[in-house]
């Protein structure tokens, strides 16, 4: 039995395994949401993803943290773990899941 509330795909757990998963689907053949929380944070809602991001600048040796952007405009890191919070002054897109989506 079907739960008309969800929707029909895949979760995919980080955005390594999201960005392999794309390299082998076809460009807009799918849509990609994130989980997001209320302000109060006890709300969940899906949010769609605009595309992912590397940080252009890391430490030497290291790939830049990866974030990503959202339909409504908010730039979030992929992960909780070291997120000072500010965004990145410089970004490099590594994926864009709207057609010729070159904005942040």
């Amino acid at each position: 039995m079907e739960e008309p509330h969800l929707p029909d795909g895949w979760i995919i757990d980080g955005p390594d395994a999201l960005l392999e998963a794309a390299a082998a689907w076809a460009p807009e053949s799918y849509s990609v949401y994130v989980l997001g929380r209320s302000a109060r944070g006890s709300d969940t809602f899906p949010c769609r993803v605009k595309g992912i991001w590397r940080e252009v600048k890391a430490f030497e040796g290291a790939r830049g943290a990866l974030w990503y952007s959202t339909s409504a405009g908010d730039m979030k890191p992929c992960e909780f773990a070291g997120a000072a919070g500010r965004i990145p002054p410089e970004l490099a897109k590594e994926i864009s899941f709207y057609a010729n989506e070159d904005r942040l």
